[in-house]
């Protein structure tokens, strides 16, 4: 059974009432993601499925649309082979009526159904249809097959959907692997390497329906594909050249590719070849081209929160729809009206609707979008461009009230005072743009007004107009630069930035749920380094090595990572040690000359009799240098091995965030043990190692690690709450000493945390000086062996430039000890005994705290840099401004910054004066994104 199946059933077992935020917040696997993420329901979301209708699902899987089609028909029939999908499916929509849930192979279901339905689905199985399967009569076999009998078995008004990917789709001609073969171009040179599984192109579907006998056909486009769906196109409206506004396109392994996809979309659409490309088809098929739905065009918005989630569909008819895409969406959808309400009454053009079957209902508007008549008229008619602007910023303007400069809420306002601000608007409608406007004979007319923000400077929305538009269009700048729109309405280098970061930082993250969706928005990332070294590949034989730019920050890691090996040199020979440098060291003394341009650490490796002795030397090194074993830093360490750390300095692993013990840059030390010339003897004792390993890890930092398979992790993490520390080093230790054949001729790292490769005794003897950097280091004689072993025989070949990165995710400061990010971000109530706690900042965080630590270390006071909120209180506690805290003496106030902009904060107090404060961020990604920058 596949371990990520069991993990995601057991996900299911234990989130409630089916929110998994909290689940892809943490795991990063597609197929987690795939199977528990919105997105999937907005494959058919969208869909006017009858409410007294009866659906087949085949092919379940973990019930992602099962969910969808249970609030939308009134009996579900959901086919799946695998019983621990279909225990999930079960365990999903508990509690809804009028679902079964059938454990069975639907190939073979379908062979024996004798009911009619009025919806059967397909989504993702038509590929799995081998040729043997044949209808009786023996006229029609494999997905054609299929097909037809599906079609048998609809009532007459009845539907029947089948999703594919398609072969020829845009993303493979990228160089992106098919998901059916897993390698590059398979699809499109007619490669299938798992059996059974193949693709089709658009043509080669309309063929199988047509030879299935299919009276009504029509074929709908999801994008990025219909595993994900954001927009679903059809014939009848196929895209307009904006698709890059509005699409989110991801790769699940961006490795292979050799063009950006999402840059090729605008020649797709010109070229009006979109539906030959389309990543993905949605089939719908009647046996009545009258029964086929009206629906042309449908916008999704999966990824806003269920109460924010919404599809905008347009008909043949001329009308258009904003439907929520579940119920918890209703009263967000009704509130949308009284903002649109409110814009009319103020005079704004804006299409309006009303909430009617559930939805809210409008009149289908055929004039082009605002966004794409800017780009025709910037090249041509530059006054056109410019007044359409200024309409904008007129209609801002007319759209709410005003209030004062001092009740303005942007943080911005209050930390650059001396900039030109006015209007400060008490309904800023965010949503004034072309992104969310047509413009047709009587002007501007806007539609979705869905955001709003409450005593915001009029110029942050024009803002979000003009830099959009340049964004999506940045050839406008070559007809009007952005500057001229800039300097028109009077905003400054210093709050365009602004701008910027409120944008970046707290409107999109909130809008599109950052924290939850951060992984969908890694697969988003293409490498242009990687493509071009790809290109080059398919044409070149010659190496291709663009220069890696170092950044200065990274040099003065270096240094010091340069002081700890020459201390460590220093000891050695003090000491008569013997050491070798290793991996990626020795590669970089070896290819560089140093250090490898992307590395970030230093590796030795010891004779275990030299390694034993340093270990009981340890407590001589000088500070601010410390010897770190799993004994003498419980909280922190694990490996086995020893670390040489630079007290003076910041290196905190993404795993030690939050950990006591000493966290400087360092350096590894490893063992070099003798062993058995027998790999399985090898292996069997790095398993042991592992298991150790793997206890300790579970032990220090509560959970075990995520490659582990779920139920292990589990294990390991109940094993490791009642296993002493102390014993569990023991236990590693023991096997670390096993089996040392001192008369051997091998000799193998097993700390390492992989399977070790076996090395002759004789690579090493006595070694050689290698230059690196500034160092004379020993490497072993025999280094390119050893390089050969351990980095490939073509070791002097330069990796792919996705794999140049750094390897040690976290915070590092080479002028700054870990002392002071472990003072101010996790030891957030020391010394708070006794002292009035005050909270900076009465943000969204400020609720997080208080639900967290309310009642324990409960705030006398908030300070906060709005104006407007001083004297008000929030959940009973009074809101000051920033200099009454000068009133109150340092001995007896514990401050606690707690907002997301903790850093412009900081340097605030910092010129108040104020040194002593610490820092509550929600969620520790924020603070490493923020701080581990190199």
């Amino acid at each position: 059974m596949d371990c990520v199946d069991k993990d995601i059933l057991e996900y299911i077992k234990d989130e409630n009432y089916g929110d998994y935020d909290s689940v892809l917040e943490r795991d990063h696997r597609f197929e987690v993601f795939e199977q528990l993420a919105d997105y999937r329901q907005g494959l058919l979301g969208w869909y006017d499925f009858s409410s007294e209708g009866k659906l087949l699902e085949l092919g379940a899987e973990f019930g992602a649309l099962t969910e969808l089609f249970c609030r939308k028909c009134q009996k579900v029939v959901a086919v799946e082979e695998s019983y621990v999908r279909a225990e999930g499916i079960r365990l999903r929509c508990k509690g809804t009526t009028g679902l079964t849930v059938v454990e069975k192979d639907w190939r073979e279901y379908i062979r024996e159904l004798d009911e009619k339905y009025d919806y059967i689905v397909l989504a993702g199985g038509l590929e799995q249809v081998e040729q043997d399967f044949v209808l009786s009569g023996g006229k029609l076999s494999g997905p054609s097959a299929v097909i037809k009998l599906l079609l048998q078995h609809l009532n007459p008004e009845g539907k029947l959907f089948i999703a594919v990917d398609n072969r020829l789709g845009l993303r493979y001609f990228c160089g992106e692997k098919d998901r059916n073969a897993d390698r590059p171009f398979a699809g499109i040179n007619r490669i299938w390497q798992r059996s059974g599984r193949q693709s089709f192109s658009r043509q080669e579907l309309l063929e199988l329906a047509e030879d299935a006998g299919v009276s009504g056909i029509k074929c709908y486009y999801p994008l990025p594909d219909w595993h994900l769906p954001q927009l679903i196109y059809t014939d009848e409206h196929l895209p307009e050249d904006n698709l890059n506004e509005r699409l989110m396109v991801y790769h699940l392994d961006n490795s292979t590719l050799v063009v950006d996809e999402s840059k090729l979309y605008s020649d797709i659409v010109k070229g009006e070849v979109f539906p030959f490309f389309a990543n993905s088809f949605l089939l719908e098929l009647a046996n009545e081209r009258d029964a086929l739905s009206k629906i042309v065009y449908a916008a999704l918005s999966t990824d806003r929160g269920r109460d924010k989630a919404f599809a905008t569909v347009l008909y043949s008819d001329g009308k258009a729809a904003k439907k929520p895409l579940f119920p918890q969406g209703e009263p967000y959808a009704q509130s949308l009206i009284e903002k649109t309400t409110y814009l009319k009454e103020r005079g704004i053009p804006v299409l309006s609707g009303k909430w009617q079957n559930g939805q809210i209902e409008m009149q289908r508007i055929s004039a082009p979008m605002l966004s794409i008549f800017l780009k025709d008229v910037v090249r041509s008619k530059s006054e056109l461009f410019l007044r359409i602007f200024d309409d904008l910023w007129q209609y801002i303007l007319q759209s709410s009230d005003t209030v004062n400069i001092e009740e303005c809420a942007m943080v911005a306002c209050k930390e650059l005072p001396a900039e030109p601000w006015e209007p400060i608007l008490e309904k800023a409608s965010l949503e004034l743009i072309p992104l969310n406007s047509f413009y047709g004979e009587n002007g501007i007319l806007f539609f979705d007004q869905e955001y709003v923000r409450e005593n915001y400077p009029a110029k942050y929305v024009i803002f979000r107009a003009i830099h959009y538009t340049y964004a999506f269009t940045p050839e406008s700048e070559e007809y009007i630069p952005r500057r001229e729109l800039m300097n028109r309405y009077s905003i400054t280098d210093k709050m365009w930035q602004a701008f910027v970061e409120e944008e970046n930082k707290v409107f999109l993250p909130e809008v599109r749920q950052h924290n939850i969706y951060k992984h969908f928005y890694r697969w988003m990332q293409v490498d242009a380094a990687q493509m071009r070294r790809n290109s080059l590949i398919l044409g070149l034989d010659e190496e291709y090595s663009p220069e890696y730019i170092v950044s200065d920050k990274m040099k003065k890691i270096w240094q010091v990572q340069y002081g700890i090996l020459g201390a460590f040199q220093e000891f050695c020979q003090a000491h008569g040690l013997t050491y070798y440098v290793f991996f990626g060291t020795l590669l970089g003394a070896v290819r560089h000359g140093g250090f490898i341009p992307w590395d970030d650490d230093v590796d030795v490796v010891m004779p275990r009799e030299d390694y034993d002795r340093l270990l009981e030397l340890g407590h001589a090194f000088p500070a601010p240098y410390f010897l770190q074993t799993m004994e003498n830093d419980p909280d922190t360490f694990y490996g086995g091995y020893v670390r040489l750390r630079n007290d003076d300095t910041t290196g905190i692993g993404r795993d030690d965030f939050g950990h006591d013990g000493h966290l400087g840059i360092w350096m590894d030390i490893m063992p070099l043990d003798y062993c058995s010339s027998d790999r399985k003897k090898v292996k069997k004792k790095a398993g042991r190692i592992h298991l150790w390993q793997s206890l300790l890890y579970a032990k220090i930092y509560g959970e075990s690690r995520q490659y582990i398979p779920y139920g292990l992790r589990t294990l390991h993490s109940l094993a490791a709450k009642i296993m002493p520390h102390s014993w569990l080093c023991r236990r590693l230790q023991a096997v670390l000493h096993s089996d040392l054949k001192d008369g051997s001729n091998y000799l193998a790292i097993f700390t390492n945390g992989t399977t070790p490769g076996i090395f002759e005794k004789d690579f090493f003897g006595e070694g050689l000086k290698l230059t690196f950097g500034s160092l004379l280091v020993r490497a072993p004689k025999e280094y390119e062996k050893c390089l050969q072993l351990t980095a490939g025989r073509d070791f002097m070949k330069l990796p792919p430039m996705s794999k140049r990165k750094p390897h040690h995710l976290g915070i590092f400061n080479p002028e700054v000890s870990y002392v002071r990010y472990r003072d101010i971000f996790w030891k957030l109530f020391d010394g708070a005994e006794g002292k009035t706690v005050v909270l900076f900042g009465g943000g969204f965080m400020f609720e997080d705290y208080m639900k967290k630590y309310g009642r324990a270390y409960p705030p006398a006071f908030i300070v906060d840099n709005d104006e407007k909120k001083w004297g008000t209180t929030r959940k009973g506690v009074e809101i000051i401004e920033p200099e009454k805290l000068l009133d109150m003496p340092e001995s007896q106030r514990h401050l606690i910054i707690c907002s997301i902009h903790y850093k412009a904060i900081s340097e605030q107090l910092e010129k108040m004066g104020i040194k002593k404060y610490k820092v509550y961020v929600q969620e520790r990604e924020w603070i490493l994104e923020d701080e581990q920058g190199r």
